[in-house]
């Protein structure tokens, strides 16, 4: 058994009351923090404070029950006493009159979605796919023929996938992905035979088509899952107009591993991707720690379920080993970085400041009614990873982010 840390935090925490769980040999640190083993007081779960200890960096976290935590979550589904009563319908609602059958569509829709997007790209030569996971299409658009016209009145149709036509050729010949030579699962009763043998030289693929998805600007919220790439959320995000998806969005959520490191151990696309916001009337940015691919059956994650986006249940405060003051937590720095981009005196855009800084925040993943992973697990991991943004603080769009952005 390894001796125990006799370092000032150390025994000070035991002092205190706490039991140590020590981490596993040899660490691996990021930016000082983490990963941690967890110290836990004797209070109830609800107001338990845990701390995290590296091998030589410290911090200690404490996590805060929210308002959130303290709801009552589970609806019990109304029923009625008596048997012959049917409350799932109400025959008379054609003779009521127009102006209020008119505001009862309206309330059908008052419940804001979450529209999951996802990308797929088998290799490289395959074209980009960008789609929106499995979701119901709002009934009030299918209902009859006087509930789409208020429907239609409400949700907006927009194309998901725009940006990956951004260079189209109209001069050039293109092969769909399913019929093209350098596919290796084609359609073998149409497949295109090419005399090309080098890659370069193989006729490029016809990009895929759009999506067309119903969207209520007002209160829907747009979510880059985990299955949604980092490499391509930059293209995404900041393809300029006729390209531009999702022009009016207003509330965006961003799963964990976007908000991790990309390739070259660097944030560079995704700081231009959300500095691209600024076209757009965005008014709310959220993180989504505790999402997982596959966390359900596949009848369920590749089939229609219910997406839900809940308040989290805690919050957090840290104080690093080098400091005896709290840190600024993830969010907080991030709403630091929004503040200063966007009341910077940068060239406007369409919606610069129409409606304020978008307010960051953290939400939590439910799926077909399932938390899919730990939200604790998932904030720690992206806090470590962002770390104080130091980086982040001194950064400055370029040229060709502010023109193109």
């Amino acid at each position: 058994m390894s001796a125990p840390c006799v370092c000032a935090t150390c025994t000070a925490l035991r002092q205190s009351g706490n039991t140590p769980v020590y981490a596993p040999t040899n660490p691996t640190v990021i930016n000082g923090l983490g990963p941690f083993p967890t110290y836990t007081t004797g209070l109830p779960p609800s107001q338990r404070s845990i701390v995290y200890l590296g091998h030589h960096q410290h911090a200690r976290v404490k996590w805060i029950p929210t308002q959130a935590s303290l709801l009552n979550t589970k609806w019990k589904k109304l029923k009625s006493e008596d048997p012959n009563i049917n409350l799932s319908t109400f025959p008379n609602f054609p003779r009521l009159p127009t102006e209020l059958r008119i505001r009862i569509w309206a309330f059908s829709t008052s419940d804001s979605r979450v529209l999951e997007l996802r990308t797929w790209k088998s290799d490289g030569l395959s074209p980009l796919k960008i789609s929106a996971g499995p979701h119901a299409v709002p009934p009030v658009l299918h209902t009859n023929r006087e509930s789409r016209i208020e429907g239609l009145r409400i949700y907006q149709l927009e194309e998901i996938g725009r940006s990956v036509w951004r260079h189209y050729d109209s001069d050039r010949e293109y092969i769909p992905w399913r019929y093209h030579p350098a596919n290796p699962f084609p359609d073998p009763d149409y497949q295109v035979k090419s005399s090309r043998s080098a890659p370069r030289d193989i006729e490029p693929v016809m990009p895929y088509a759009t999506q067309r998805v119903y969207i209520d600007y007002t209160r829907d919220t747009i979510y880059l899952g985990p299955e949604f790439s980092i490499d391509y959320i930059k293209g995404f995000l900041a393809s300029p107009e006729p390209f531009l998806e999702l022009p009016r969005l207003r509330y965006l959520a961003l799963d964990r591993k976007l908000w991790l490191r990309g390739h070259g151990g660097t944030w560079d696309t995704l700081r231009t991707a959300l500095y691209t916001l600024r076209k757009r009337p965005v008014m709310e940015v959220y993180i989504v720690p505790d999402d997982e691919r596959n966390a359900l059956v596949d009848r369920w994650y590749y089939g229609k379920h219910e997406l839900l986006l809940k308040e989290s249940a805690f919050s957090y405060t840290f104080i690093p080993a080098d400091q005896s003051e709290p840190a600024k937590t993830a969010v907080e720095n991030l709403q630091e970085w929004f503040d200063r981009l966007w009341t910077s005196r940068l060239p406007a855009t369409n919606f610069d400041n129409a409606k304020g800084v978008p307010r960051v925040s953290i939400k939590s993943a439910r799926r077909a009614g399932h938390q899919i992973s730990d939200w604790k697990d998932g904030v720690w991991e992206v806090q470590k990873n962002l770390g104080d943004m130091r980086r982040w603080k001194l950064w400055m769009p370029s040229d060709d982010e502010i023109d193109g952005g």
